[in-house]
């Protein structure tokens, strides 16, 4: 991109500094593309929101989470239902919103769907909570019923 113009490099010593020439036809584009992962997590909120039934939580967790992913990474989401959801309209919704967020990011989305009964201690549960963020619903949840089910 510097030799775009559309990043402008200052050398500083043995420092290299880097901003974003505001002033290019693209400065708008490279803003848009540093903020998609907002616009993501806005875009789930609001389709999750029209849902009839409310989800505990959701979660977004591996890569995306930790924002290192890749073109071939999937969207990992843990989404906990209530035990009385009505579970085939779940899966239609689930279903629909891993495959609009499949059209949003060009990514594979990989739901990861639980009743909250059947959440117990696993390494995996783990690694959503040290790494996840939640996206809708109550984030301390699944620490919570970890903590419970472990005898803590």
């Amino acid at each position: 991109m510097v030799d775009q113009g559309i990043v402008v490099e200052k050398v500083a010593g043995r420092t290299h500094i880097f901003r974003l020439n505001r002033h290019h036809l693209l400065a708008k584009a490279v803003e848009e593309m540093a903020s998609a992962k907002d616009h993501l997590i806005e875009r789930i909120r609001t389709e999750i929101e029209l849902w009839e039934f409310a989800p505990i939580v959701v979660t977004i967790y591996g890569s995306a989470a930790r924002n290192d992913m890749r073109n071939d990474s999937d969207i990992d989401l843990f989404i906990a239902l209530p035990n009385d959801v009505n579970e085939l309209q779940a899966e239609t919704r689930i279903a629909t919103l891993a495959g609009e967020i499949s059209a949003w990011t060009g990514n594979d989305t990989r739901p990861f769907v639980f009743l909250e009964s059947e959440v117990a201690p696993s390494s995996i549960f783990e690694s959503i909570i040290d790494e996840g963020d939640t996206l809708f619903g109550d984030g301390t949840w699944l620490r919570r019923v970890l903590r419970a089910g472990s005898g803590a």
